[in-house]
């Protein structure tokens, strides 16, 4: 109905935001670690491995380059880190 095609809306427009924030650096790899972040955006290193299969090394660049960004949030734990996509999971709950 009318609130699903709202919400649909609104996770693209926030989809073309994300790109454009992160135009400096959208190679193919990172389109890909990006719409995985939208399928979870609660998320692990090793669930984007499992998502992508992308190089893990690859995919903690992209992932840092994306907290720099502030789109992306860590935990801050040592190991094990979940990493957390507030504006979809905002989105999401709204």
């Amino acid at each position: 109905g009318k609130e699903e095609s709202a919400l649909l809306k609104r996770i693209e427009e926030l989809y073309d935001r994300v790109l454009l924030q992160c135009k400096t650096f959208t190679s193919p790899k990172s389109i890909s670690i990006i719409k995985a972040i939208f399928k979870t955006p609660i998320f692990t290193i090793r669930k984007l491995y499992e998502a992508t299969n992308i190089n893990e090394i690859t995919i903690r660049n992209n992932v840092k380059k994306l907290m720099e960004a502030k789109i992306v949030y860590s935990d801050n734990r040592s190991r094990n880190k979940n990493y957390y996509f507030y504006a979809l999971l905002d989105v999401l709950k709204s």
